[in-house]
């Protein structure tokens, strides 16, 4: 086909087009974007020409994207694709007028099946260097900025997927070996990747085989290990839903990807390397989509990257600077960086206009089977980022891996410092000191309310689980002095990492010595007692003291305090909890419908703050019977909660939400039930905070010098003590609100039964009020700080010494309380309310 100059094109659309409507509009709108991209990064010498491919490629641009506040993917229909395609034929018909097209150029509506692939022979001259360099910015983009390529609607295949990309387009494996290889990829395989090394397991004939016979060490760039790093990072994080099972946290023996029924854990065995290869297919196709580029295939992927990387086996430091320079928070034009023009004509490299044949190929793959011994030497060029993430990702490797002096490493947080503050456009004036500080202020005032680290924080982020790989970097980069990102910020979006990595110009994952990760991965591994967290904790700060050798905050868990459990305390009663709800109904704002979930899920069906701000539509089942899904829980596991004790009118304002959030959604049932003003989803501090803030402007708190004031958990205490006090038993009720034990769910609520007894001998003493309702031994030993062991052998004694407990008052109806057998088992025996619990007093 033949090209005209982009100048041209901008020409002959203003001539062509002056006040376009309706599709036509969207299709000139479109052109015109893309042809200022390419005028603005167009490189010195080379002219910036569009042709035929590129006005197809734009077409398939604007079938297919990703709605901005969703991020569901929206793929046309071919009726509305055959209205695009003929408004991109009319500017292809201005273009050949104009003389910038050959005649019979068209842009074609073909099926999803159909589409126009590149064949294996024209790879060379379809996609040069510079369409290759804008697939895999687009890719690293994705992955760097988003936490993954997002071009796969299951995140467990998604990742799978990007490890795979990265692998084959950027570390020049094959496509066999890549799938092979990523299939037995387990966390333990990553304790080189601080050295760019990762660690391939080698299979035995070919990859079906689950047996391996050796493993083979590759040298990647640092711009593969950062991606296969991101896509292993995000393949860790429990909190993202998958449509086949909730995923797992991630420890040395737990594969990284799943297998053919989409299952995590160990296992031996690959996935089928045909249905594999369609897949991944599906999903290139996507990604060509999105990055604007004619569509490839795995193998054409294949055989682009060899030759690609034919020009030095690996791509060179400065290209990497560029690619990361060009990064949205620190712009640099292509034209100012004059390591491009080298690259992409190097001497003896094949001309993009010669024959196939005459291609030299390329060289195998370099393997170091040998095991690493000597320390890999800083590069050179990495100590020259001035301007790009790059800096900060030197900075901290310099801190954490000891490969240079202190002087190069504040040197290089300075020119970190330097350039990110003229980014901001921040005047950088004064020392080291001044330009971190200065950094540091500009980011708190980017995003509001930062806390400072302290050793509470410090403590509190160590509590959280799961400690995932992200988060540790993270910490890392606050301990250096790197960011103003505290541990509290962290732990707070630690389901929303996207979040963060896009306020703070920060890698996805910050390379990590050996030793280091392995202290985090027991630190994910750690146990849920207070010892064990700990212990784990003191390990990775001693680890940073010595390595670092910079002061860290003092650190005191030697004593956790935790409210008396015989505090008295503030409960919302159902009268308070229904006006309430009525407050926010009345109201009507956003925020307004966000705290009448939280208040009804809280107060009613016994919901964590964060169990409320992670729940999606399709977790809310109206059909059927009524039950909540709860799949985002404290501990990382799902639970079933039914909603049939729920009073009626609250189940209609869910229903009434759940109607308005699918339409406001676009029928998504991934979407949040609960969203914020600026349409993302909502965080659990931001529900409860203005929960919290509504009760005290209803001086519904209580007074804090009788008890302790009501906040959003109290909502929760108050579900949990009224099952329980209704007869409810605690495993049963355990089960509900998410606790790993009936215990917990009795001795951390203990200080609530004050309010329990006082009310079953206010109904004791009134015969107008309804009867109380039943206690179990253990409520009976929680009451008179017995156990339920105690109570069931009083229980014993009293049967065999007196028959007075088979006595009913008049007016009252008996209750069940469970006793022992004599031959052992359990039996039930009919005992009065009043007459237990006299029981007991005499007992004592």
């Amino acid at each position: 086909m033949g090209s005209g100059d982009a100048r041209d094109w901008l020409r002959m659309l203003d001539a062509s087009f002056p006040n376009p409507k309706g599709t036509l509009k969207t299709a000139v709108v479109h052109v015109t974007k893309r042809l200022q991209e390419r005028l603005h990064f167009q490189i010195e010498g080379h002219p910036a020409t569009v042709d035929g491919t590129d006005l197809q490629a734009w077409f398939l641009e604007l079938c297919t994207y990703r709605q901005p506040v969703t991020d569901r993917p929206v793929d046309l229909s071919h009726r509305r694709r055959q209205v695009l395609a003929d408004a991109f034929n009319r500017v292809a018909e201005a273009a050949i007028k104009a003389g910038l097209l050959p005649p019979g150029t068209r842009v074609y509506n073909y099926p999803r099946q159909k589409r126009p692939l590149v064949p294996d022979l024209e790879v060379l001259l379809a996609y040069p260097l510079s369409g290759f360099l804008c697939l895999c910015r687009h890719f690293v983009h994705r992955v760097l900025f988003q936490g993954r390529a997002g071009c796969d609607d299951d995140p467990a295949w998604d990742a799978y997927f990007g490890a795979a990309f990265a692998l084959i387009a950027l570390g020049g494996v094959c496509w066999e070996g890549a799938f092979a290889s990523i299939a037995h990829l387990r966390a333990r395989h990553l304790v080189y990747l601080d050295r760019n090394v990762l660690i391939l397991p080698q299979a035995r004939g070919n990859e079906s085989v689950a047996t391996t016979k050796g493993w083979v060490r590759v040298h990647l760039t640092p711009f593969v290990t950062l991606c296969v790093a991101s896509a292993a990072c995000y393949r860790a994080r429990p909190a993202v839903p998958s449509r086949r099972r909730p995923l797992v946290r991630l420890h040395p023996e737990a594969d990284l990807l799943p297998d053919r029924r989409g299952k995590p854990g160990p296992r031996d065995g690959g996935l089928p390397a045909d249905r594999t290869r369609r897949r991944f297919n599906r999903w290139l196709e996507r990604l060509c989509e999105e990055a604007g580029q004619p569509l490839l295939t795995v193998r054409t992927l294949a055989r682009l990257a060899r030759t690609h990387l034919w020009l030095d086996g690996v791509y060179p430091e400065p290209v990497l600077a560029a690619f990361l320079g060009l990064t949205p928070y620190n712009p640099v034009p292509l034209e100012e960086l004059d390591i491009f023009e080298g690259y992409l004509h190097p001497p003896g490299a094949p001309a993009w206009d010669r024959p196939v044949a005459d291609v030299p190929e390329p060289p195998p793959r370099r393997r170091t089977p040998a095991p690493l011994r000597e320390p890999i030497p800083f590069p050179e060029a990495a100590r020259s980022y001035a301007d790009s993430i790059a800096g900060l990702q030197a900075a901290v490797r310099l801190f954490v891996r000891q490969r240079g002096t202190r002087e190069e490493a504040t040197a290089a947080l300075q020119r970190f410092a330097a350039g990110q503050l003229a980014a901001l456009g921040i005047a950088a004036d004064g020392g080291f000191d001044a330009l971190t500080k200065g950094l540091r202020r500009a980011y708190q005032k980017q995003v509001q309310p930062f806390l400072t680290a302290d050793a509470r924080g410090e403590a509190h982020l160590a509590r959280i689980r799961p400690f995932n790989l992200a988060a540790a970097a993270l910490y890392l980069a606050h301990l250096t002095g790197c960011t103003a990102l505290s541990p509290l910020t962290v732990a707070a979006r630690r389901s929303d990492l996207t979040f963060v990595l896009r306020q703070f110009p920060l890698a996805a994952l910050t390379e990590l010595d050996s030793t280091a990760l392995e202290i985090i991965l027991a630190l994910d591994r750690a146990a849920p007692t207070r010892q064990r967290v700990r212990g784990t904790l003191r390990q990775l700060r001693r680890f940073l003291a010595d390595q670092l050798d910079v002061p860290l905050p003092p650190l005191e868990v030697e004593r956790w305090p935790r409210a008396n459990v015989t505090q008295p305390v503030h409960l919302l009663s159902d009268e308070h909890v229904r006006e309430l709800l009525a407050h926010f109904v009345q109201r009507g704002a956003l925020m307004d419908r966000n705290g009448y979930l939280g208040v009804g899920l809280a107060a009613y069906v016994g919901l964590r703050a964060s169990e409320v701000a992670a729940l999606r539509i399709q977790d809310l089942v109206m059909r059927g019977g009524c039950f909540l899904e709860v799949r985002d829980s404290k501990f990382g596991k799902s639970r079933r909660v039914p909603l049939g004790d729920v009073p009626s009118g609250f189940l209609e304002g869910l229903a009434r939400i759940r109607r308005q959030r699918w339409r406001e959604s676009g029928s998504d049932p991934l979407a949040p039930l609960c969203v914020g003003p600026d349409g993302g989803p909502l965080s659990a501090d931001r529900l409860s905070r203005y929960v919290v803030d509504v009760m005290a402007a209803l001086n519904m708190r209580g007074d804090s010098a009788t008890g302790a004031p009501v906040t959003f958990h109290r909502l929760r205490h108050g579900a949990v003590c009224r099952r329980l006090v209704q007869g409810a038993p605690p495993p049963l009720v355990a089960r509900w609100v998410g606790h790993a034990a009936p215990g917990v769910t009795v001795e951390i609520y203990a200080h609530h039964w004050d309010w329990a007894q006082r009310e079953c001998l206010r109904r004791y003493n009134d015969p107008r009020l309804p009867p109380a309702p039943h206690l179990t031994p253990a409520t009976l030993g929680v009451l008179m700080d017995l156990t339920p062991q105690a109570v069931k052998a009083a229980m014993q004694r009293a049967r065999r010494v007196g028959l007075w407990l088979r006595r009913v008052p008049a007016g009252r109806v008996e209750g069940t309380v469970w006793g022992l057998r004599r031959g052992g088992g359990s039996e039930t025996k009919v005992i009065p309310l009043e007459d237990a619990l006299r029981l007991v007093v005499v007992e004592l």
